[in-house]
């Protein structure tokens, strides 16, 4: 026999900082427990010098502070020489100075560089953890031999080795578990830069090594060669990273400018080589079309190995156009007024730059998102990222593809954005310009909501058919149309029969009735462009808010219920307030309650006779529907009937009561033949077509 299994529950996730936390938990718990077990057996084989430690603190704060940036396609990080200092402390400090003077040294960077100090903790974690295992490898190979003998070098190699390949596998490990997901660079760059380094560190380290065994201050004379050199080194570096960046950036130039195709393959073109250029994960292009459309741009973007993914024309969002006004720089995750930023951007980090250089209106070239990250983005970044933007707007302006790629957008943009019956702004547009509204700007300025619902539009429908229909939306489109204006004004059609209005000012409220009453006296006139003449009425409902204390979602939800509710009230309009909510979500829940009490026989009908007058024989019954519910208890027709009406469900409830009225009449009819019943019908049930077959079915039924 079968069983029923209890549906599975995935477990839930910790959160990243919640990640974070335990992971740092469980390295400094693990850290000292190490240290614990082995720190009698990691004593100094020279002795211990603890006026070495403010030397080797100094030198892990100046090796830590020049790192030099690796980056390519998919990798970014900083690659150092640490060790050496490190190994300087492992020879003549015990274990806990070392450890100290590397975290003073790390410390004193981070406070240098203003880096986060959370992120710091889990580095400098895995750093502590490689000095451990650098003092196990070193002791551990050296077993009683002099430092300074080849058996020494041969220990000091193992033990920047061992620092290296557990620093490198560390920051790899740590970033994975905090993330929540496995991000490993690619393997080879990674273990060249860290065989270059081990080497490096070796060979200067077991030299310092050597020259402070003849005389603790000779590691004095030692540091002032060694700095030098090591500035030396780390401009070198950086010169040459600076000139790749060049070369880079020149091949992009001239891959743009030779790229075939169209300006869609151009634009893919710039978008991988901008990637590529700035090892980044992920590239995006938004280019300003020209006026009268220069409120839209077009957009395209690249996430990893996927293909481009083209966007029809949009605007820009706010918090994006006031970025581009300010001067290019990179955007950080924390950092105030970023979090806006890079939601628009869809990005955790990144870099914007104008795509014309100079030019905030031109659009945007951002990069974002490095694969394995090190080191975030600089100012560096942001001026190769500039200079390729510079060029891209002058290839692309050339090659005049972009005009005819904008003219097929701002098509594309218009349909995907405009009511194709009316010609009107659609939902999505009357979406954008009231969220545009509500922008923080003026907190005073009033942004109201008008959702209008046309009164009796489905019996035009019906009768009339769906080209009158369509005839009769047109019309209203067009009156309501003259309303879009310079103050703020703003129409569309937001689907069916309702049209949404914006409104911007100040003291709203005073006046929203009053505005209200002109559509709806514009809506009243005669329509005479259909076969008969019509007039049509219309319900209003307003919400109003405050730029920067609502949304758009929130006021035009509010502004629907309130639409419902002016269904209701005389006149046709109504304010939004907190007790129409209540109102809505009773009607919301009645409605579902009624659905199931027409499917499930919570209804009866109460017979009402129909006597004559003279003589006082009954002649007929009146059906009527009555309906308690468990919960509400009676709910007087009144309430229930229109509810029905609003609902759709007044077809349901009539054939319900007719097929229950006429089983009923089949009983009676055995003992009084001429009995009748009469079932109320409403207009839209009368308007219905085949009605008459409908009720010719239930006859039938009820023989």
């Amino acid at each position: 026999m079968a069983t029923e299994q209890a549906p599975k529950h995935r477990p839930q996730r910790l959160s990243e900082p919640a990640r974070a936390i335990a992971v740092v938990g469980l390295l400094a718990g693990g850290l000292g427990a190490f240290y614990a077990a082995f720190l009698d057996d990691l004593q100094p084989a020279l002795g211990n010098h603890p006026l070495l430690w403010p030397v080797v603190a100094v030198g892990c704060w100046a090796t830590s502070s020049f790192a030099v940036p690796v980056r390519n396609r998919r990798a970014s990080f900083s690659a150092s020489v640490i060790e050496i200092p490190i190994l300087v402390g492992i020879v003549f400090l015990n274990p806990v100075l070392v450890l100290t003077a590397c975290f003073a040294g790390q410390l004193a960077m981070m406070v240098q560089r203003r880096k986060n100090p959370v992120r710091g903790v889990p580095s400098y974690l895995v750093e502590s953890w490689a000095v451990a295992i650098g003092l196990l490898a070193y002791h551990g190979v050296i077993t009683g031999h002099s430092p300074l003998a080849w058996y020494g070098w041969l220990a000091a190699a193992a033990a920047v080795g061992a620092m290296e390949a557990l620093d490198a596998a560390g920051v790899v490990s740590v970033i994975g578990v905090v993330r929540g997901r496995s991000n490993l660079p690619p393997l080879l760059p990674l273990a060249t830069e860290a065989a270059l380094g081990a080497a490096l560190s070796a060979v200067v380290g077991i030299l310092a090594v050597t020259v402070t065994s003849l005389s603790p201050a000779a590691i004095l004379l030692f540091s002032a060669l060694a700095v030098p050199g090591g500035v030396v080194w780390h401009r070198t570096q950086i010169a040459r990273r600076q000139h790749r960046d060049l070369q880079k950036l020149f091949s992009s130039v001239r891959a743009l400018d030779g790229a075939p195709g169209g300006a869609r393959e151009l634009i893919g073109t710039l978008l991988e080589q901008a990637r590529d250029l700035m090892s980044s994960g992920t590239a995006a292009v938004a280019i300003a079309l020209e006026p009268p459309l220069e409120h839209l741009a077009l957009h395209a973007r690249l996430d990893g190995d996927g293909p481009v993914k083209f966007s029809e024309a949009h605007p820009l969002g706010p918090a994006t156009r006031e970025a581009l006004g300010n001067r290019p720089a990179a955007v950080k995750a924390g950092a105030p007024g970023s979090a806006a930023l890079l939601d628009e951007l869809g990005a955790s980090e990144a870099v914007l730059v104008p795509f014309a250089s100079g030019d905030p209106s031109s659009g945007y070239l951002m990069v974002a998102d490095r694969p394995f990250i090190h080191g975030g983005f600089d100012e560096g970044d942001v001026a190769v990222l500039s200079a390729l933007a510079g060029n891209a707007a002058v290839v692309l302006r050339k090659s005049a593809l972009i005009d005819k790629l904008a003219y097929e957008a701002a098509l594309r943009e218009h349909e995907a954005r405009h009511d194709s019956l009316t010609g009107l702004p659609n939902r999505t547009s009357f979406f954008q310009q009231v969220s545009e509204a509500l922008w923080v700007g003026d907190t005073e300025r009033e942004v109201a909501v008008f959702i209008i619902d046309m009164d009796g539009f489905k019996q035009v429908n019906d009768t009339l058919g769906h080209q009158t229909g369509d005839t009769v939306l047109t019309e209203i489109a067009q009156r309501l149309a003259p309303f879009t204006g310079g103050d703020g004004t703003f129409v569309a059609r937001l689907g069916g029969d309702e049209f949404g209005v914006m409104l911007q000012g100040h003291n709203l409220q005073a006046t929203a009735r009053d505005s209200a009453s002109g559509l709806q006296a514009t809506i009243l006139e005669p329509i005479v462009s259909t076969p008969v003449e019509l007039r049509l009425s219309a319900s209003i409902g307003v919400a109003i808010g405050r730029a920067g204390h609502s949304t758009a979602q929130r006021l035009m939800s509010q502004a629907d219920i309130a639409m419902y509710e002016a269904k209701e009230k005389p006149g046709g309009f109504w304010l939004y307030d907190t007790g129409s909510d209540r109102t809505t979500l009773r009607q919301l829940s009645m409605a579902g309650e009624l659905r199931r009490a027409i499917d499930d026989g919570g209804l009866t009908l109460h017979y009402q006779p129909v006597h004559e007058v003279s003589t006082g024989a009954l002649l007929s019954f009146e059906a009527l529907a009555r309906w308690s519910h468990e919960d509400l208890g009676f709910v007087p027709p009144d309430e229930f009937i229109p509810l029905a009406e609003h609902a759709g469900l007044i077809d349901p409830l009539t054939w319900w009561a007719l097929d229950t009225a006429l089983g009923q009449l089949s009983q009676w009819r055995k003992v009084a033949p001429d009995l009748r019943v009469a079932v109320n019908l409403s207009a839209r049930t009368v308007s219905r077509p085949g009605l008459v077959e409908m009720v010719s079915d239930a006859l039938t039924r009820a023989d």
